[in-house]
């Protein structure tokens, strides 16, 4: 029995909807999953996930991406988590902070296996902060407005921590921080808020 169409509105007439709010399969099978969302002539292709893709107008990009990912996040089943240690931070110019994540560990899954993407999200941009692909840490990939201001702690990797330091902060690294975590075991999102204020001047 199919569930009733759920759908989520960001800004204007976008709309995505979802055909069926619940799956059920079986272990082996293959299985559709189906969304719908608004179209326009003018939109083009971007990769959202190396997974998903989406038509999307470039000014949309971020709200696209975020729902999908949030949407993805809710019907993935399994066990594979990731938490956040903090929902929100709060911190002051030119300090330091650590954003921790945290995510579900298996003795039997190799490193290689590990791909994690960690971004920032303003209200008109994204910022990759952290980028491991199967297993090593692909420092290119960072956005140039953080080079040389994150340190990853490798150990807690193999713990199944995600911990970031990120130095020397600006107000504009305020935002949305994304983890997403891809394993053999299964793919989920971790999301946490820091706010970053200026100094008081006395």
């Amino acid at each position: 029995m199919r569930s009733e169409p759920a759908s989520l509105r960001l800004r204007g007439s976008f709309v995505v909807n979802v055909t069926q709010t619940s799956y059920q399969a079986e272990e082996n099978h293959n299985i559709t999953l189906e969304w719908t969302f608004t179209t326009k002539p003018d939109r083009s292709i971007i990769i959202i996930h190396d997974k998903l893709s989406v038509l999307c107008h470039e000014e949309e990009k971020m709200i696209c991406r975020i729902l999908l990912l949030l949407i993805l996040t809710s019907c993935v089943s399994g066990s594979f988590v990731v938490n956040v240690t903090q929902t929100s931070y709060q911190a002051e110019e030119n300090h330091n902070i650590t954003l921790e994540w945290t995510f579900t560990t298996n003795p039997d899954r190799s490193i290689k296996s590990l791909n994690i993407l960690c971004d920032l999200i303003t209200n008109s941009k994204q910022f990759v902060l952290y980028h491991v692909h199967e297993g090593v840490e692909v420092s290119e990939s960072q956005d140039a407005k953080f080079s040389g201001r994150v340190q990853s702690d490798k150990d807690a990797l193999r713990e199944g921590r995600i911990r970031l330091q990120v130095s020397r902060l600006r107000t504009d690294d305020s935002g949305l921080y994304l983890c997403e975590v891809n394993t053999d075991d299964g793919f989920s999102v971790g999301r946490c808020q820091l706010n970053v204020t200026g100094k008081l001047i006395q």
